[in-house]
């Protein structure tokens, strides 16, 4: 292995993090190009569809490519998109070395870019801060992997383990600083899901409200029993997916309505064909309970987050509520937990399996 500085590998993660939702379903990449040690071009990608950053790296540094290094989190396309092939670019540009956080499992890529590169004479090093590269794109491996989106579970609680009182008020469980994290979290989902109970006695927009400009999830609403029965709340003011066994019709065009038969369809599988119809890459669900139980007893969930606040109710509803589990030795274990104070209250992240599975 090349001797080469992890700084540079970071910073290219960094600016992989300032994408949003509007990359999705494209990967979060980021590059810089480094020369005598010091980083003379940088750049991300911003939206699918557009520049991607290895040629934005390369544009910023101007004439002074040729001879320099390029450090990119994951391995640079070879493929005709949207947009061009970036290898090319990097060929032409008579960049020397590249190091790479991962390869990328997409089947038009697929270790392609990185032996163009190699064809090339390019100097090519790859697991360059694997887990941090892993872990920034697992919204996009886990799509590739599962076929399905990416999913999230989030709710807050308090000390004694409810997420609303007996009279179904929940707001506010959580600080406004656990509460700025989520909308901070939302922007780079493409949806938002939350079941009716959520709709009718929460009433929220689901917006992500951190960022000026931001990426905006698209609403998703689960009404597993019908309940909902007029668009006259607050989530139906944008365009929206409804999943429902009802009859409601929007005449404004702004809801997308699928219905499902109680008696015929799996629930699951409908689902499952909702996601995929709307090319549905990343979710995050939030509540109420009904739903959260319906997609951890379905293993439909990738990533749980639970915030906990230092409240006593005495009694309220429950987080979960699905068949229990009768041995300890069953039970659904979440992998790689982290955990941080927000203020006075406590943030748990798991996942429901290894992060590191690429190979």
């Amino acid at each position: 292995m090349a001797v080469y500085n992890k700084k540079f590998m970071k910073r290219a993660l960094e600016l992989a993090k300032k994408a949003d939702g509007r990359v999705q379903p494209n990967p979060y990449v980021g590059a810089v190009v480094v020369k005598d040690n010091k980083i003379i071009g940088e750049g991300y990608h911003k939206k699918f569809g557009g520049k991607h950053a290895e040629p934005i790296a390369i544009d910023n540094a101007g004439e002074s490519c040729e001879g320099a290094d390029l450090y990119v989190n994951l391995e640079p396309c070879s493929h005709m998109g949207k947009t061009p092939p970036c290898v090319d670019k990097i060929i032409r540009k008579k960049i020397k070395r590249v190091f790479i956080g991962i390869s990328d499992p997409h089947k038009n890529v697929k270790g392609d870019g990185i032996l163009k590169l190699k064809q090339a004479g390019i100097d090519v090093y790859v697991n360059i801060l694997r887990e941090k590269a892993i872990e920034i794109n697992r919204k996009f491996l886990t799509h590739l992997e599962k076929k399905r989106p990416y999913i999230l579970l989030k709710y807050a609680m308090t000390l004694d383990g409810y997420i609303a009182t007996v009279s179904g008020d929940s707001q506010w469980i959580s600080n406004e600083k656990c509460r700025r994290i989520v909308h901070q979290k939302r922007h780079n989902y493409q949806g938002i899901l939350v079941g009716s109970s959520t709709v009718l006695y929460d009433n929220p927009r689901l917006s992500a409200r951190n960022r000026e400009k931001g990426f905006q999830p698209k609403p998703y609403i689960l009404d597993m029993v019908g309940e909902i029965d007029n668009l006259d709340y607050n989530v139906f003011n944008r365009k929206a997916v409804l999943i429902t066994p009802s009859d409601i019709y929007d005449e404004r065009g702004m809801v997308k309505i699928y219905r499902f038969d109680k008696k015929k369809d799996d629930l699951k599988d409908f689902i499952l064909e909702v996601f995929e119809k709307g090319k549905l890459h990343s979710l995050m669900i939030e509540g109420g309970a009904k739903t959260l139980s319906f997609f951890m007893e379905n293993g439909l969930f990738d990533e749980v987050n639970v915030f906990i606040s230092p409240k006593f109710i005495g009694e309220g509803v429950n987080p979960l509520k699905f068949n229990g589990i009768y041995k300890i030795k069953d039970a659904i274990e979440m992998k790689n937990i982290e955990h941080k104070s927000v203020g006075e209250d406590f943030m748990l992240k798991g996942f429901r399996e290894n992060v590191y599975w690429i190979d």
